[in-house]
Parts: C-alpha cells; sequence; structure tokens
C-alpha cells in the first residue's frame, strides 16, 4: 500500500517552503503526525487539517496554526477518534471568533456546546465588522455578504482600483438600494456595483447600485477607445450614435 512516506519521496524535497506553505512544517514532520496514512485518505489528519484551513480562508478569516499545532491540540485531548460534526462529537472551535484560528484562540469541545455558541456569532460579527446583525435574515445571510465583500475587494485589488470601503458602508449601499436579491451576473438586469463615470476608488461617495445592462452602457460612454486583445479599439460612428 502507498503510504504517506511514499509520496513524501517523490515531493521535491529540495524546496521545502511548499510543505512549510501548506503545513507549516517539513515532510517527514507531517508524515510523522499522520498515522501512517496517505494524504488523501478521508480520514488523514492532514486532509482534515487541510480542509478546515481552507473553510477558515475561504470566509476570510486568518489562520495562525501549523498542521503539528492543530494536531498537538487533538492529540492532547485524546479526542481524536471522537471528532466529527454531528451532536456528540467533538469539533474545534474558536474562543472568541472575531480573532484569528491559533492555539491560544481554540478549544475542543462537545459539538451540542458548540452549537450553543452559535447565538454568540451575531455579537461576533458586529463587533468584528462594525455591522448590525439584525440586518441580516439569518447567519447564513451574514457569511453570505461578508463572502461576496472580499471577493469584490479583491477583484480590485487585482484591477489596481482604490478600495475605501468598510463592510458596513459597503452593506449599507446594498442595503438602502433594496436591490441585493437582484445581485449577480445571471442577466442584464442583475444589479451590481458601478463607480461613477467608471473611475476612482470604490467608497460610499463614488459607487451606486446600476444594472448590468447599463453598467455595461455607460462604461462606454464614459471611455472613448477599450481594449480588445491588448489593443485599443475605436468606437465606430454607427456604435457611438447607438450609444
Amino acid at each position: 500500500m502507498k503510504t504517506l512516506a511514499h509520496e513524501v519521496e517523490a515531493v521535491d524535497k529540495a524546496d521545502p517552503e511548499v510543505w512549510l506553505e501548506f503545513y507549516g512544517c517539513f515532510a517527514d514532520e507531517a508524515a510523522a503526525l499522520n498515522f501512517g496514512l496517505r494524504v488523501t485518505d478521508a480520514q488523514a489528519p492532514m486532509k482534515k487539517y487541510r480542509g478546515q484551513k481552507s473553510l477558515c480562508t475561504r470566509a476570510g478569516d486568518e489562520w495562525s496554526m501549523s498542521f503539528p499545532e492543530w494536531m498537538g491540540m487533538w492529540n492532547a485531548c485524546g479526542k481524536w477518534s471522537e471528532r466529527g460534526a454531528t451532536n456528540g462529537k467533538y469539533c474545534m472551535r474558536r474562543i472568541d471568533r472575531a480573532k484569528p484560528y491559533c492555539v491560544a484562540n481554540m478549544q475542543i469541545v462537545l459539538c451540542r456546546a458548540s452549537v450553543i455558541n452559535k447565538r454568540s456569532r451575531r455579537q461576533s460579527f458586529e463587533e468584528k465588522y462594525g455591522v448590525c446583525a439584525g440586518d441580516f435574515d439569518s447567519i447564513e445571510q451574514m457569511n453570505f455578504a461578508k463572502a461576496r465583500f472580499l471577493e469584490q475587494y479583491h477583484r480590485a485589488r487585482q484591477r489596481g482600483i482604490e478600495w475605501h470601503f468598510s463592510f458596513s458602508d459597503w452593506w449599507s449601499v446594498w442595503r438602502e438600494s433594496g436591490l441585493w436579491d437582484s445581485r449577480g451576473k445571471a442577466n442584464a438586469s442583475s444589479a451590481v456595483m458601478g463607480r461613477r463615470g467608471d473611475i476612482g476608488p470604490y467608497s460610499k461617495e463614488n459607487v451606486y447600485i446600476i444594472t448590468i445592462a447599463d453598467n455595461f452602457i455607460e462604461g462606454w460612454k464614459t471611455a472613448p477607445n477599450r481594449k480588445h486583445g491588448g489593443r485599443l479599439k475605436k468606437k465606430s460612428k454607427e456604435t457611438e450614435h447607438r450609444i
């Protein structure tokens, strides 16, 4: 049977930065903590670690735990065999949800106790993002809105556009527009957040909610030239007349 030890040999050990990036340790140390299982085994600690870390980073939270630290907590409590997400199982959660995932801010508790503490999520959300939880219909909507905020923030950074929004201001723009449920890219009538004149930063004073179709038209009106395949292409007189 091919075990983690064999897979480790197939990895370029000359570049330990790969292991340090994903697991916060070197290959041999990770293998020693993985119970001799394959990396891809469903019950392998390394796979469970990557799963929780991935959920954390996708939610926009800070992760500051290496695989040895994470596994060390499970070994210390002796509840690894009872780990799970159902009632009566044990799970790892943060003590203070406004702080990052780190050894000092984590504890292993019964899932029943973890569920009880969900009532504090709204309070933690308010403290971290400055938004009243009562503005959302559910915790799921809060998390969805936060993910969309981070998604737009990263897209703006990639495009080199300044971002002057806090989450509370960004959400207030959407809430006051009454078009949150129409947000997306499903069709031309879907709502998006556009900049006035398609210039300047993303800020409360410089954005408005507009349909995809209208945003496209506004973009062509405000830009005399557009890039197509890396070259500037001027609009024809017929196109300018239609706009």
